[in-house]
Parts: structure tokens; C-alpha cells; sequence
């Protein structure tokens, strides 16, 4: 079996490890490109293809624990912003609290304690990865209980970035409640701010995850409905199902939720008022409305929001036509960041809304600042044709892209590319393939069939789908190429 068939293995599984570590999916998607990329490159070290859950799953967390490590650094722009180390905020200091209590729990608690609840795993893997039974793992977390219960809770709540919302009394009592068939579904809080809307719950009377090993099936999934959700697996604690689901920006000040919960066999809805009254004590938008416009790009910057937490950045892209094809950046070049108070500050967050509207995340600070954004992507018109010969070569905006693998399995190909790394250009997509009458069939496919990275200064891109039953195709064809436009997007954001 090769790398890729064991990597659509364990997909979900890995979904589910990164989404709990970083508690958005722009993060976590971002994390697990990466862990993909570092797998391929040290596949050739695996020795047994049976340990492959495992040996990814220690590759993903370091990327995720990167990903952390990002969100609490600050940058100095130059050797003098060293000596100002007042002014360079630490680690989260909810998430050092959150360390220090596990911490502080005997050596036979601990570990059961972090690899369940910071790592996500599953009792049953827990009991396999410690070496102990399963009846002895379900009893220390239930020892554990009375000292990491609100540490559980609270933990949830940082991971979707709502710590201060709690620390500031926003969430408190429960705001509604509906019990049916004896399922409790229980609303523990709304929290309304300038990025999303975010519902806390808890489920009492569930189910337990279905099924062992590394792809569970957690029966509690919510929606929030006539609008775009976006839903983290819950936790499975001795509390219930702890999680959250959230959706856009409120567009008035006010307004009533619809929650819907699918756990097990029953559905049950809740009607809950969100209300960004509350948060905008805490926080504070200034209007910026500034626009730059390059070679068919153009960027908007609408609103900075400093909140306790964050500082969140609203903006709006606008391509003549989008690339559709993951791009990996290098961090070391390529990052959108903020100058502050002699500091840069990386990116920590993103998130996308309607009509283009997008949002980044930074660490709190005190304005004004300067945005620099990364480079935009856009994509030109191609027309390049391979003919399914391995060593098929097109040219494409001057770079020769050669068509360096084709796979064939019932339903579905899998193609790779090779190009030079050029300055400029990030690869092709948009593809299409030919049968042998000329007749032209456009492809899809999902994150997983989809990579694109550089090393050693060759551009490497892979793509998979399924095809039509039956079709035959005789050549592909690429009908966009990926270009980078520089700007420079700089951006002053007032105080």
C-alpha cells in the first residue's frame, strides 16, 4: 500500500486530532498539509505499514504544537525589540494555568488526563498506548474528575477562543435547556464577538462514541441553522459531551439562534438569544475602509476590532479569478502580520464569512499598527494539455511542467506534476480530462487528493478523483496557472 492510500486511511481520524488541538479548521487544515508533506518526506523511515495511525498521529501533533507555538510568539522586527521583553507577551497564560493544574496531579493520574483531554485520544487507545486496562483508565479519569472538571470546560472554551469571554463572566448559567427521550441538551452559553457567533454546549445521556480504534464515530453533531456552521467534535467527558458550533458575525445587534442537535437517533432543536451587547463592552471596531487594487487583486480593509483576547482584522479579496489549489507557504517568507509597538506579530487565526469577507487574528495588542499581508493568488487562463505519457511535458507561463506520475485504480486517477520552482508561479489547476473522442470531463476532489509543495527547488503537485463509470480518459488538461501578486499590501490600522 502506498502513502497516500494510508494517509485516506486515516483521514478522519486525523481531522479529529487536529480540530481538538487547534480548535478552528483554517488552522487545523493548515496543520494538516503539513504533517502530510513531513509524512511523504519520511515515509521511506516507516517500517511497518500497521503503525502508520500512530506514526502520523506523532507527526501531526508536532505540527499542531508549532501551530500553537505561533499563536503565543511575538516577532521583533529588528535586535532592538529584543531588549524591550516587557513589552513580548509569553505563552497563553490560560493555557500555562490549564499545564500547571494537570501538573500538579499525581504521576498515575496525568497522563491519562493529557492524552484524553489535550490529545484527544480515546480511553481505548489510551489503555493500548499506557500499557493498562481499559477499567483502569475509565477509573483514574473518574478520580480525576473534581480536579480537572472545570479545567475540561474551560479548556474547551480557550481552544474556540472564548477564555476571556468566560474569565468575564459572559458565560455563567445556562441559557436553555430541553430534555427528550432522556437526552439533555443544555446551552451553556452565547458568545457573540466581531469574528463569529459561538455556542458553548453540553449533552447529558448520549451515547458513547461508537466504535474503537482510530476513526470514532462521536454520535452528538450540531448545526445552527440557515446559517454557515462551523462544528469541532465534542468532547466525551465524565460531564457529557462539552463543545461548541459556530457561525458568522451577528449582522444586528441581536438576534435568535436555531441550534439544532443530531445525537444518536433523536434530533432536538433549541431556540437561544445571541447578543454582541455584552462582548462590544469588552472590544472596540474602528472603521479603517482602505483599498488597494494590483493586477486584478484587490483588497479591502474594513474594520480593525481590539478585544481582550485578539486583535481581529476585517477584510475583503477580490480576485478576477481564484486559483482553487492548496498553496503551501513558507512561514519563514510568506506570513500576514502586524507592527505594533516595535514588535511584528504573526498571524494566530482566520476565518472566512460571506461575500468575500474575511478575518485574521492576531495577538492583542495596542494600536495603531501596520497589516502586511502575504502575497494574493490568482490564477490566469491555461490551456495546457498532457497526454497520460509519464514525461509529458507542457509549458506553462514559461515554466515546464512535466506530468511525472499517472496512477490508475478503478474509478479514480491519481496524477503528479514536477515543475522548476519559479518566482511567481505556485502551480496549475483546474483540471480537466479528454477521452479519446475529444469529449471533455471536468474533476473535483477533496483536501486529501489534493498537494502541492516545493523542496529542493522543484515544485511538486499531486492530484486525485474519481472519475466518471466508464470514462477512459487519453489526456488532462490544466486550465488555470496559480501566480502570485505581490502587492505590496500594507495596510495602517488606526488606534
Amino acid at each position: 500500500m502506498d502513502y497516500f492510500q494510508l494517509l485516506r486511511a486515516h483521514q478522519g481520524y486525523l481531522e479529529r486530532i487536529a480540530l481538538a488541538m487547534l480548535g478552528n479548521r483554517p488552522d487545523a487544515e493548515d496543520a494538516l498539509q503539513e504533517a502530510a508533506l513531513a509524512g511523504y518526506r519520511r515515509f521511506a523511515q516507516l517500517r511497518d505499514e500497521q503503525a502508520f495511525g500512530a506514526w502520523m498521529r506523532r507527526i501531526l501533533i508536532r505540527q499542531c504544537r508549532q501551530i500553537l507555538e505561533r499563536r503565543r510568539r511575538s516577532f521583533p522586527v529588528d535586535d532592538l525589540a529584543a531588549h524591550l521583553p516587557d513589552t513580548v507577551p509569553g505563552p497563553d497564560p490560560e493555557a500555562t494555568a490549564i499545564w500547571e493544574m494537570v501538573a500538579r496531579l499525581g504521576d498515575h493520574l496525568r497522563p491519562v488526563v493529557v492524552l484524553r483531554y489535550m490529545l484527544d485520544m480515546s480511553q481505548q487507545e489510551i489503555a493500548e498506548a499506557l500499557g493498562i486496562p481499559l477499567g483502569t483508565v475509565k477509573s483514574r479519569l473518574g478520580k480525576a474528575l473534581p480536579l480537572v472538571g472545570p479545567v475540561i470546560t474551560r479548556f474547551i472554551l480557550a481552544g474556540a477562543g472564548l477564555q476571556w469571554a468566560y474569565d468575564m463572566g459572559l458565560i455563567g448559567e445556562p441559557v436553555a435547556e430541553v430534555t427528550q427521550n432522556g437526552i439533555t441538551v443544555r446551552i451553556l452559553g452565547v458568545v457573540a464577538d466581531a469574528r463569529r457567533t459561538t455556542v458553548l454546549y453540553q449533552v447529558l445521556g448520549a451515547p458513547s462514541t461508537v466504535g474503537r480504534g482510530r476513526q470514532p464515530r462521536v454520535p452528538v453533531h450540531a448545526t445552527i441553522t440557515a446559517q454557515m456552521s462551523e462544528f469541532t467534535p465534542p468532547e466525551e467527558t465524565p460531564l457529557g459531551y462539552l463543545g461548541t458550533v459556530s457561525t458568522l458575525p451577528l449582522e444586528a445587534e441581536a438576534a435568535e439562534l436555531e441550534v439544532r442537535f443530531d445525537v444518536g437517533a433523536e434530533t432536538i432543536t433549541l431556540t437561544v438569544p445571541a447578543s454582541r451587547t455584552e462582548t462590544d463592552r469588552f472590544s472596540r471596531e474602528v472603521a479603517v475602509n482602505r483599498a488597494l487594487e494590483y493586477d486584478g487583486v484587490r483588497i479591502t480593509v474594513e474594520a480593525v476590532i481590539y478585544t481582550p483576547a485578539e486583535t481581529i482584522v476585517r477584510y475583503r479579496e477580490e480576485v478576477t479569478e481564484s486559483f482553487d489549489f492548496p498553496v503551501q507557504w513558507d512561514g519563514d517568507v510568506h506570513c500576514n502580520y502586524l507592527e505594533a509597538g516595535g514588535q511584528r506579530y504573526r498571524q494566530s487565526g482566520s476565518g472566512g464569512g460571506l461575500n468575500s469577507v474575511s478575518y485574521l487574528a492576531f495577538p492583542p495588542v495596542r494600536g495603531p499598527a501596520r497589516l502586511v499581508l502575504k502575497p494574493a493568488v490568482k490564477a490566469e487562463p491555461l490551456d495546457a494539455v498532457w497526454p497520460l505519457e509519464e514525461g509529458a511535458v507542457a509549458e506553462v507561463v514559461g515554466v515546464p511542467v512535466t506530468l511525472a506520475g499517472i496512477e490508475r485504480r478503478p474509478g479514480a486517477i491519481e496524477l503528479s506534476w514536477t515543475s522548476p520552482v519559479r518566482e511567481g508561479f505556485v502551480g496549475v489547476s483546474g483540471f480537466e480530462v479528454i477521452d479519446g473522442e475529444g469529449n471533455v470531463y471536468p474533476l473535483g476532489g477533496s483536501w486529501a487528493g489534493f498537494s502541492n509543495y516545493t523542496h529542493d527547488g522543484v515544485r511538486y503537485q499531486r492530484y486525485e478523483t474519481e472519475l466518471p463509470e466508464g470514462l477512459e480518459p487519453v489526456a488532462v488538461r490544466a486550465t488555470k496557472a496559480g501566480v502570485l501578486v505581490d502587492g505590496p499590501w500594507v495596510f495602517d490600522l488606526p488606534g
